[in-house]
C-alpha cells in the first residue's frame, strides 16, 4: 500500500471483531474478519441470518465501533477520526442502503432523496436536478411526490437506493437491498450499480441472499457465526482460523431502468 490515495484500497477491515455484553454474557457478532474493498469492485457478503453480516456492514460504515482490529478508509483508521470528520465521510463518501429503508415518513420520495444534498449545502437547482435524475434512474420519478406509506415495499427500497447514490459516493454499503424487489427490478437496479462501479470506480458492498447479486458480484465473502468462512485473497492479512478464497464471477449483462445515453456520463459525475 502506498501513501497515494489513488493506489490505496478504498476500505479495509483488518482483523475486525465486535463483542456485545448481553445479560451478563459475551456475544461475539464479528470475530477476526479481514476484508479489502477496492475501487470499482462489486463485493457480496453472504451468510445465514444472525451470522454477523449486518454488524460487519455497520462497522465498515463507521456506524459502529469495533472492539478489536481496525476499519480503515483510504488508509485512515475511522476510529481515530473526529466526529466532524466522520460525519463528512458518511455525508459525502459513503452511501448506505438500510434493510429497513430508513425513509422519513413525513417527507415525499423526492424530499427523502433530496435531503442528503440539502444537508451538504448543495444549491436548490442542482438538488432538484440530481434528485429527479436518480429517481428517474430507479424508475420512480412519476411517484416522486408520494410519501413512504403510499409506496410499496419495493418502491420504498428503490427510493432508499436513489438516496444512497444521489451524492455519488465512493462506496455504497447496502444491507439486503433486493429484499423487497422483484427479480426484474433487482437485476435492473444492480445493473445500474455495476455501471456506476465501472464508470466512476464506485465500490459496491452488499449483504445478500439474492442469486442475481451473487452472479453479478466480482468478490464473494461468506460469514458464519461471526467468522469469515470463504473470503477474498486480497484481504490485508489472513486470520489463523479464517482461510480466504476468492469467488470471482463475471458481471451479467443487465437492463437498466432507464438506459443511459452512451455519450453522457453526467450520472456518474460526482458533486463538488
Amino acid at each position: 500500500m502506498t501513501e497515494n490515495g489513488a493506489t490505496q484500497p478504498l476500505l479495509v477491515a483488518d482483523h475486525v471483531g465486535r463483542m456485545f455484553h448481553l445479560e451478563g454474557e459475551e456475544v461475539h457478532a464479528v470475530r477476526d474478519i479481514s476484508i479489502t474493498v477496492n475501487r470499482g469492485r462489486f463485493v457480496a457478503i453472504v451468510g445465514r441470518s444472525g451470522s454477523g453480516k449486518t454488524t460487519l456492514l455497520n462497522l465498515l460504515a463507521g456506524l459502529d465501533t469495533p472492539t478489536s482490529g481496525q476499519v480503515r478508509f483510504e488508509g485512515r483508521d475511522v476510529v481515530e477520526m473526529g466526529e466532524k470528520e466522520m460525519t463528512e465521510l458518511r455525508r459525502h463518501r459513503i452511501g448506505i442502503v438500510f434493510q429497513s429503508f430508513g425513509l422519513l415518513p413525513l417527507l415525499s420520495a423526492f424530499e427523502n432523496v433530496e435531503l442528503p444534498l440539502r444537508i451538504a449545502g448543495v444549491g436548490a437547482r442542482t438538488r432538484n436536478e440530481r434528485a429527479a435524475e436518480v429517481l428517474d434512474l430507479v424508475g420512480l420519478l412519476p411517484r416522486s411526490r408520494h410519501r413512504p406509506f403510499e409506496l410499496s415495499g419495493g418502491e420504498q427500497q428503490r427510493v432508499a437506493i436513489a438516496r444512497a447514490v444521489v451524492m455519488r459516493p465512493s462506496v455504497i454499503l447496502a444491507d439486503e437491498p433486493t429484499g423487497e424487489l422483484d427479480s426484474a427490478n433487482a437485476q435492473s437496479i444492480f445493473g445500474l450499480f455495476s455501471q456506476m462501479a465501472g464508470a466512476e470506480e464506485m465500490a459496491i458492498v452488499t449483504t445478500t441472499h439474492d442469486q442475481t447479486l451473487l452472479d453479478m458480484a466480482e468478490e464473494v465473502y461468506e460469514i458464519g457465526d461471526g467468522l469469515l468462512l470463504d473470503g477474498d485473497a486480497s484481504a490485508p492479512s489472513e486470520p489463523e482460523d479464517s482461510p480466504n478464497a476468492e469467488v470471482d464471477s463475471p458481471p451479467e449483462t443487465v437492463r437498466s431502468p432507464v438506459p443511459p445515453d452512451p455519450g453522457d456520463d453526467s450520472i456518474f459525475r460526482r458533486l463538488d
